[in-house]
C-alpha cells in the first residue's frame, strides 16, 4: 500500500496525483484504487485526465460509473471542457444508436450494471474494450452477488424443465439434494461436485435453449409466475425463456462455490471477474478506507491518504439508540420525535437516511418541507443530489443480514469452514458474532456503508456548519467513523426518550394486544366491505392506499399499519381473500 503525502492545497495534490495515475502505464497490471476521502474532487480530476490522454497521445477511455444520472452529469462536465462531444453515455435508451460506432467515441462512459453484464457477454465487450487502453471505475463495483435459495427452490424450479429433460435435472442437481438437508451450515460443493455436473448444466442449457419455444411458454405461465412469487424472484424485463436459463445458470454456479446454510436458506455468492483494457486501470473508492475488500495484490494496488480532508466545519452527534428494523417495529413514536427535531431547523438543507421499505412510507404521511429530503440505503452511493445540504440525520441501520457479512467475509477475508465460529450473540442490545475476525469486517463493512451515506452532504464549499444526527447503538462504528474524519467535533446526545410495546416475560402487554385485535377486526370488515364493492364492478381488482386504510382505521402511527400487516391472522385472512399489498397499496383482487 503506498500513502500520499500530506498536501499542501487539497484540489493540486488529487489532480496531479489522479491526472499522473492516470497518464502512466501500468506495467504491472493490476488496478490502482484511489481511496482518498468523499467529496474532494476525484471524479472531476478523473475526468481532466481522460481528456488530456486523449488530447495528448490520441488515448480513448472507458469511464464507468454508478447510475444514468452520474452518466449524464460526467458527459456533460467533460463536454462543456473541451467544448465538443468528446464523451458520450450510453444506456438502454441510446445504444443502438451508438452501436455500430462505439469505437469511434473518444471517452465512453457506462454504468456499473452494464459493466458487470459485459462480464459474461464478450460480444458487449469486445465492443467496449475495442481501441481503448485506459479504464477508470467510479465509486465500488458491486461485482459479488449474494443470492438466497429457499430449501424447495430446486423442486420447484423443476416444474419449469420439459418433462424429457427432468430425469437430467435430477442428476444435475443431486449434489445440492443430498447435503441441504445435513446439518453443517457451510457446504463446499466445488470439492463435492465433479466434472460431470457441469456436462449435464451445457446438456441441459443447449436442450432448453430448443425446447423452450412460444407453446411451451404458454403452457407453464401459471407454473412461472408461481415461482417467480414464491421465490421473490419478479423480474418483469425478462422473458420466460432468459428467466429459467439465467436460474439454471445460477444452480450450476451453486454447484462450483462454498455455500452457507441457515433456516433452510442456502446463500450463495456469484463473483465477477473484473477485466482491464491494456494501459491504465484505476478505481476511485473512498470505501477501501474503511475495509480492505482490494487485499488481493497481484490484482489491487491500493492508493491511500488519510489526511486529504478535514471536517473541522462538521460535527457528528450520536444517539445511542437502537434503529435495527426489528426493534423500531416496537417504537411507537421514535420518527414522529426525530421529525418533531427536524421541523425546528428551518434555515438548514437537511437529508434523512432510513431503509428503502420505511423511506417510502416516510414521504407518504409526513409533510416534507422543500428543506427536507428522504433517501435510503442502497440508492446513495456517487450520488451528488445533496452535495448543498448541510445537515444530515441517520434514522436507520442499515439493514444487512449476518448471512451477507458472513459470505462477504468468506471472500473478502478468510474461507470459512464447519470449524468456523459463525455463532451470533446478544449484547447490550445489539448482535455481536463471536468471531472476532467477523465481527470487526461487520463493523468495517457497516462503517463504509454509513460513511458513504452521510458524504453526500457537504460537498460544496460552503461557510455553513455540517451536522450528523446518527442513531445507531453501535459504538465502534461511532469510533471508526471518528477516526476516519479527520478533525471532526463530536457530542454525546441524550437518546430520544420514546414509547414503545412493553413487554413481560415474553409477552406483549395488555394494552398494546388489545389494540392489534381491535385493528385486526376492523381491517378486516373494511376488506369485507370493499370486497361486496368490487364484486359489484366491472373491475378485475381494486388498489387502496395505505394512507386512506390508516385514515379509516383511525391509525395515529405508519408503524401501526406495518405491525397489522404483519400478524399471522391477517397474512392468513389476505391469503384467503386473494389481498395483496405493495410499498403504498393495499390490492383486492376479484
Amino acid at each position: 500500500m503506498e500513502e500520499l503525502q500530506k498536501p499542501d492545497g487539497v484540489k493540486r495534490i488529487i489532480r496531479n496525483f489522479i491526472q499522473n495515475t492516470i497518464a502512466k502505464t501500468n506495467t504491472e497490471d493490476k488496478f490502482e484504487v484511489v481511496a482518498t476521502s468523499c467529496g474532494i474532487g476525484k471524479t472531476v480530476e478523473a475526468c481532466n485526465g481522460m481528456i488530456k490522454a486523449y488530447k495528448y497521445k490520441q488515448e480513448k477511455s472507458l469511464f464507468v460509473v454508478e447510475r444514468n444520472k452520474e452518466g449524464y452529469k460526467n458527459e456533460k462536465i467533460i463536454n462543456d471542457e473541451v467544448k465538443a462531444k468528446l464523451a458520450v453515455f450510453v444506456e438502454s435508451s441510446n445504444y443502438e444508436e451508438y452501436q455500430t460506432n462505439l469505437r469511434e467515441i473518444p471517452i465512453l462512459i457506462i454504468t456499473h450494471r452494464r459493466y458487470l453484464d459485459s462480464i459474461e457477454n464478450s460480444a458487449m465487450r469486445n465492443l467496449l474494450q475495442k481501441d481503448r487502453s485506459i479504464l477508470v471505475i467510479d465509486e465500488e463495483i458491486q461485482y459479488i452477488k449474494i443470492n438466497r435459495y429457499k430449501k424447495n427452490f430446486f423442486k420447484e424450479f423443476a416444474k419449469l424443465i420439459p418433462y424429457e429433460l427432468c430425469d437430467k435435472y435430477g442428476k444435475f442437481i443431486y449434489p445440492i439434494m443430498k447435503y441441504i438437508d445435513l446439518e453443517q451450515q457451510v457446504i463446499d460443493f466445488k470439492n463435492l461436485s465433479t466434472n460431470k455436473s457441469d456436462r449435464l448444466y451445457q446438456e441441459l442449457r443447449m436442450h432448453l435453449e430448443k425446447s423452450i419455444d412460444k407453446d411451451y411458454n404458454k403452457m407453464n405461465k401459471k407454473y412461472l409466475i408461481a415461482f417467480k412469487e414464491n421465490n421473490d424472484l419478479n423480474d418483469a424485463s425478462m422473458g420466460e425463456k432468459s428467466y429459467i436459463l439465467e436460474k439454471l445458470a445460477e444452480i450450476n454456479n451453486i454447484l462450483s462455490t462454498k455455500c452457507y446454510k441457515e433456516n433452510d436458506v442456502l446463500y450463495n455468492a456469484k463473483v465477477c471477474d473484473l477485466w482491464k483494457l491494456p494501459k491504465t486501470n484505476v478505481i476511485l473508492d473512498a470505501n477501501a478506507r474503511f475495509y480492505n475488500i482490494y487485499s488481493n495484490q497481484e490484482k489491487y494496488r491500493i492508493m491511500k491518504s488519510y489526511d486529504i480532508k478535514s471536517y473541522e466545519d462538521w460535527t457528528l452527534y450520536w444517539y445511542e439508540q437502537n434503529t435495527s428494523k426489528s426493534k423500531k417495529e416496537k417504537y411507537l413514536d421514535f420518527t414522529e420525535k426525530v421529525f418533531e427535531q427536524i421541523y425546528k431547523k428551518e434555515n438548514d438543507e437537511i437529508l434523512i437516511i432510513t431503509n428503502k421499505d420505511e423511506c417510502t412510507e416516510l414521504r407518504e404521511i409526513y409533510k416534507v418541507r422543500g428543506n427536507i429530503s428522504i433517501d435510503y440505503w442502497g440508492n446513495l452511493n456517487g450520488s451528488n443530489d445533496y452535495s448543498e445540504y448541510n445537515l444530515v440525520y441517520v434514522i436507520s441501520t442499515p439493514n444487512i443480514s449476518e448471512a451477507d457479512y458472513i459470505m462477504y467475509y468468506n471472500h473478502f477475508r478468510k474461507e470459512i469452514t464447519n470449524k468456523t465460529n459463525l455463532k451470533v450473540s446478544k449484547t447490550n442490545g445489539t448482535r455481536k458474532f463471536a468471531n472476532k475476525d467477523i465481527e470487526k469486517f461487520k463493523v468495517e463493512y457497516l462503517t463504509k456503508v454509513i460513511y458513504q451515506g452521510i458524504s453526500r452532504i457537504g460537498r460544496n464549499e460552503s461557510e455553513k456548519q455540517k451536522e450528523i444526527h446518527l442513531f445507531t447503538i453501535d459504538s465502534q462504528v461511532v469510533d471508526k467513523l471518528r477516526n476516519q474524519m479527520r478533525n471532526i467535533k463530536y457530542e454525546e446526545m441524550e437518546p430520544l426518550e420514546v414509547e414503545s410495546i412493553k413487554t413481560e416475560w415474553g409477552e406483549k402487554a395488555d394494552k398494546p394486544k388489545t389494540r392489534t385485535a381491535e385493528l385486526a377486526t376492523c381491517f378486516k370488515e373494511l376488506m369485507e366491505y370493499e370486497i361486496s364493492q368490487l364484486s359489484n364492478s366491472i373491475l378485475d381488482k381494486k388498489e387502496i392506499s395505505k394512507k386512506s386504510i390508516r385514515e379509516r382505521l383511525k391509525m395515529e402511527r405508519v408503524s401501526e399499519l406495518t405491525r397489522l400487516l404483519k400478524i399471522s391472522e391477517i397474512v392468513e385472512y389476505m391469503k384467503q381473500e386473494k389481498i395483496s399489498k405493495n410499498n403504498n397499496n393495499i390490492i383486492i383482487s376479484k
